[in-house]
């Protein structure tokens, strides 16, 4: 039987700024080091991608496997 994997959701992620989103990846990287990788899942349109290009995010950036992009008719 399969357990349901739970996930961290930050909706509007591109109106955080640089240092929280650092830290939101810092808080995952050290607390996931003995169990395995909680997905975190970054909501936001396409000013997201600008968001990310920041220098001060490349750790968090390097880290994002996959990206999707959806739009509402």
């Amino acid at each position: 039987m399969r357990r349901p994997q739970a996930a961290v959701v930050v909706d509007d992620a591109h109106l955080l700024r640089t240092d929280a989103l650092y830290h939101l990846y810092r808080l995952w990287d050290v607390f996931q080091v003995h169990e395995p990788r909680l997905p975190v899942i970054l909501v936001g349109p396409e000013r997201l991608h600008a968001v990310l290009d920041r220098p001060a995010l490349a750790s968090l950036r390097s880290c994002v496997c996959v990206w999707r992009r959806f739009t509402v008719s």
